[in-house]
């Protein structure tokens, strides 16, 4: 029990504290610790570095420097020190932006904003009801701020980042009901959304799904199908046709210059290769056909490949793209997967982290067009695609099981190698093209797997200004479809003979 003379010294010394000391000294203690964390953690790629270093010291001292200084700062005229502690409070930020997300650092921000609205209160003094307003006015004044930012960036998406665009692009799609699951194949399209499609009965599409023709599974064909084809094609949404007319796709091009032959187009959105292997056994095997075309897009194959073969392995309780395309959408990243607005900040956020933050990837046309391309999508395609990975050996040997089927079938295997808009195509005209299909050439040599690389003509093509692709769209458009089938159809007629098209 304490003394008389205690309590003047207990009451006096908490007369000193602030509601802003507490919760600013708990949130530096909390950034602190993570970091320290984080930094000794056996975590392959966290390296600790002077930067590090740097922004967690600025942080923890301008924290400091502004509860020890408060009364001070208060007290000037000119507000130096203010300003002084304020710029070395946004450096730390930025520093520590490197390491954290937006949203952790705009929690952090937030914690840090209602106290200031108290400052001048200590701990016996209960609030009054205008320091609860300014409370108030801080929240509603940020909450004003996110929902105009988020406005504006739905009203005008061009103001997005390339690779933010292109993520806000996907996650419109997960959000469509456009497949339904099939226990072998993973997945097939939804023939009833793409009726409703057809019907235009208010149905919100992602990218622009174009009309189209559609067989009882979903494919893009018209009913019924021939006892026997020629020609079948197997791949994703490339050979699917997004976003063009039935007319402009590669495999409906084929179709009209080699009539009357037939061509079968079995392209499933968000398909991988093993699952064109399985669509080819279900459904295209029995055809007999005499070519089996299988369109390799490696700007997404690899990671996809990866995620139908870890479904494949497990129990399989729910559907494949239910667990392949939803993953991490629970809870508030799930909700945050939605935001315009957090999709930017997490694209400023990676940029920083890869060091191109200011950096504008643009290609400049012979015609003055500009082609915008997203450099932060390719890196993770460039690493899987080395033999190390698990996934270079995963596609190679659904490519090699689909060949051995076809030609037990009496049928030729090629597979047509697809271009990226980043990697294989407008890069290069800048001088930082990686070619992601290069380790794959002497792999399907060795296996005796016949294959037409398509991006020596795309680049040529490109570099002659030729637009290829939609603005901000992965997929080819109809000029870059027309191209495609421009190729194929040409080394088919050159190798006719081989093929039994002659």
């Amino acid at each position: 029990m304490l003394s008389a003379g205690q309590r003047p010294v207990k009451k006096k010394l908490l007369g000193s504290i602030f509601y802003f000391d507490i919760l600013a000294s708990l949130v530096a203690l909390a950034m602190a610790s993570a970091c320290l964390t984080l930094a000794v953690a056996n975590r392959p790629g966290w390296i600790w570095n002077y930067k590090d270093s740097l922004g967690l010291g600025l942080f923890l001292c301008t924290t400091l420097a502004f509860i020890l200084l408060r009364r001070r700062v208060s007290a000037q005229r000119m507000p130096w020190l203010r300003v002084c502690i304020a710029v070395s409070t946004v450096v730390a930020w930025v520093v520590l932006f490197r390491r954290w997300s937006g949203m952790w650092l705009g929690v952090g921000t937030m914690l840090l904003l209602f106290p200031l609205c108290l400052r001048s209160k200590t701990v016996l003094e209960r609030p009054e009801r205008k320091d609860i307003y300014r409370v108030l006015l801080v929240v509603s004044g940020l909450l004003f701020a996110t929902i105009l930012a988020e406005s504006i960036l739905r009203l005008i998406p061009e103001l997005l980042s390339e690779d933010a665009y292109a993520r806000v692009s996907l996650q419109a799609q997960l959000d469509q009901p456009w497949h339904v699951p099939h226990p072998y194949i993973g997945h097939l399209h939804n023939v009833e959304y793409l009726r409703r499609i057809n019907a235009r009965t208010s149905v919100k599409t992602f990218g622009s799904w174009p009309l189209a023709r559609f067989d009882a599974w979903g494919f893009r064909n018209t009913e019924p199908w021939p006892e026997r084809v020629d020609i079948i094609a197997v791949g994703d949404s490339l050979t699917y046709g997004l976003p063009v007319k039935d007319e402009q796709t590669w495999p409906g091009l084929l179709e009209q210059a080699l009539a009357p032959r037939r061509v079968l187009n079995l392209g499933l959105i968000s398909a991988s290769p093993q699952q064109y292997l399985r669509i080819y056994e279900t459904f295209g095997a029995k055809l007999s056909p005499k070519v089996v075309l299988v369109g390799l897009f490696l700007g997404n194959d690899l990671t996809d490949e990866l995620a139908f073969d870890s479904w494949w392995r497990t129990e399989r309780h729910e559907a494949y793209q239910e667990t392949a395309l939803k993953k991490g959408r629970s809870g508030v990243g799930g909700w945050l997967q939605k935001s315009y607005l957090y999709m930017l900040l997490n694209d400023l956020h990676d940029a920083y982290q890869s060091g191109q933050l200011l950096q504008k990837k643009a290609v400049r046309l012979t015609d003055g067009s500009r082609v915008r391309l997203g450099p932060r999508l390719l890196p993770p395609q460039t690493h899987l695609a080395s033999p190390t990975q698990p996934a270079f050996a995963l596609v190679l040997q659904a490519l090699e099981r689909l060949c051995t089927l076809a030609t037990q079938h009496q049928t030729h295997c090629l597979v047509l190698l697809f271009p990226g808009k980043e990697e294989g195509v407008y890069f290069p005209l800048s001088g930082e093209g990686v070619d992601v299909a290069a380790p794959f050439l002497p792999e399907l040599d060795k296996r005796g797997i016949a294959y037409f690389d398509l991006g020596p003509p795309f680049r040529q093509r490109a570099a002659a200004g030729e637009i290829l692709f939609g603005e901000m769209d992965v997929h080819p458009n109809a000029r870059g479809y027309a191209l495609i089938a421009e190729e194929v159809l040409a080394h088919l007629k050159e190798h006719a003979s081989r093929y039994g098209l002659d």
